[in-house]
């Protein structure tokens, strides 16, 4: 089975580059024309799969609109805590911002999530999502994800490490890859960028 997993389109926060976890943004008109110009080059699905947040849903609606729309909580983006929906210029005035940036390696954010927290929680969805897939025998299925969750499900499942900066995932890109499920163990066999 396929699955094409995507980050949303481009919401108001991306433009404003501000760490856009919890806060439920809406896409901006140019994320609007990005998901319904991607929507000719995605491969058709018969069922997509979402982050519940706003900017997930509606892209998943614009890229796939024929398709049946499941909203998989664990998808969603990391929960930037205290960071959540503010700006680095603007958080460079915060101590505490750059007393963890200082850091060697983070754990996590302040207020919010641990990086171990978030990986269970994808892989749970992951894992969720092809099982679903598999048992409805869809030969291929979507998935529209944030940049965080879609860093997450490389890293658990092949060897293509993102990062939020220079190797993020662009809006309405992604994944096209070759999964399979069988007795709880997911294995992707193909990943190509789309």
């Amino acid at each position: 089975m396929e699955i094409a997993v995507i980050r949303h389109a481009t919401a108001k926060g991306n433009l404003r580059h501000v760490f856009l976890g919890r806060t439920d943004d809406p896409l901006a008109p140019c994320g609007v024309e990005l998901a319904c110009r991607r929507r000719e080059e995605l491969p058709p699905v018969a069922r997509v799969y979402a982050s519940p947040m706003l900017r997930a849903r509606c892209t998943a609606r614009l890229v796939w609109p024929n398709a049946e729309l499941h909203v998989v909580p664990g998808l969603r983006e990391m929960d930037f805590g205290i960071f959540d929906g503010r700006a680095h210029e603007e958080l460079m005035e915060d101590p505490v911002y750059r007393e963890w940036l200082a850091q060697g390696e983070w754990e996590g954010y302040p207020g919010g999530e641990t990086f171990a927290k978030a990986r269970a929680r994808v892989d749970a969805a992951f894992r969720f999502l092809a099982r679903d897939a598999t048992e409805r025998g869809l030969s291929r299925a979507g998935a529209v994800v944030h940049g965080g969750t879609l860093m997450l499900i490389t890293e658990l499942y092949t060897d293509i490490r993102l990062n939020y900066t220079d190797l993020l995932v662009k809006n309405c890109e992604g994944f096209l890859m070759q999964v399979r499920y069988e007795k709880g163990n997911v294995t992707v066999s193909r990943c190509e960028r789309i």
